[in-house]
């Protein structure tokens, strides 16, 4: 909240959490209970809504100028997840996110922020976000960031279930982590 990408809201009639830029021309919100929003205004029923433009712009990205080593995220709830890590390991490191896998372009005044910088993507386990790494990836390192990768496969949450994002690796089972000593130290 104190960074101004985070808040409270209501919308399509639930009260939400968002995220947003600090330009304040794009929130993402998710249920406060987690569920899925029934259709909303002819949209289908679906995890989340955005409203604004420029979702090439990732959020987080002005915070960023002021640190050496970037947390390049995908999705609202990774980027959340990341400020969990930064508490737990006491890391300076700017979270940084693109709305989804599905946005490969990254804005070029965000591009310029990251330049000399340390940038460690954390893509989902899935087609989508690999692909959109490696996208993301070939513009960050066009844009003069050394651009690094965690491997967030072998994450087994506590309910037994296969993790496949950074915020999964917050419900990690104690097996796997004791197992998996690369999620003993997430961030850079």
């Amino acid at each position: 909240e104190r960074r101004g990408v985070f808040g409270f809201a209501e919308f399509a009639g639930t009260t939400c959490w968002a995220v947003r830029d600090k330009r304040r021309l794009m929130m993402e919100f998710r249920r406060l209970d987690g569920r899925l929003f029934e259709s909303y205004k002819g949209l289908p029923v679906r995890k989340s809504h955005c409203i604004g433009t420029g979702k090439s712009f990732p959020i987080g990205i002005q915070e960023a100028a002021e640190f050496s080593k970037v947390a390049w995220l995908e999705g609202a709830a990774d980027f959340l997840a990341a400020f969990d890590f930064l508490v737990a390991e006491g890391k300076e490191v700017a979270p940084v996110a693109m709305l989804g896998a599905a946005n490969h372009r990254i804005a070029d005044e965000a591009l310029q922020l990251l330049s000399g910088k340390l940038v460690v993507l954390y893509p989902h386990v899935d087609e989508a976000g690999q692909t959109a790494a490696r996208e993301w990836a070939r513009q960050l390192h066009g844009a003069g960031a050394r651009v690094r990768a965690f491997d967030l496969s072998g994450c087994v949450k506590s309910d037994g279930t296969v993790g496949k994002d950074l915020a999964d690796v917050c419900k990690i089972s104690p097996d796997c982590f004791e197992r998996e000593r690369k999620f003993w130290e997430v961030l850079p």
